[in-house]
């Protein structure tokens, strides 16, 4: 994950409940990247499969990284991923 610099307290259980709400379907295009989300868990601002890259194309779009939560989306079978089980 990324740094909590400049976050008020609490600003990650905001993001553990939105970031839960994503589906299985909304991800399966991020499976095997490095993916950065908004601090609040409701955009990906964005990714890639090379973590190097990924932290270009945020650049690119102009968003410090401080203002993103990074995570990176491996997945093995019956892992629970935002509010969706894969299997």
């Amino acid at each position: 994950m990324s740094s909590t610099a400049g976050h008020p307290s609490g600003w990650f259980r905001l993001f553990e409940e939105s970031r839960a709400k994503w589906t299985e379907e909304q991800l399966r295009p991020f499976l095997g990247q490095w993916v950065f989300f908004s601090c609040d868990g409701t955009r990906i601002l964005a990714s890639a499969l090379d973590l190097g890259d990924a932290y270009a194309a945020l650049a690119a779009a102009g968003v410090p990284p401080d203002d993103t939560v990074l995570d990176h989306l491996v997945i093995e079978p019956d892992t629970e991923v935002g509010g969706a089980q894969w299997a």
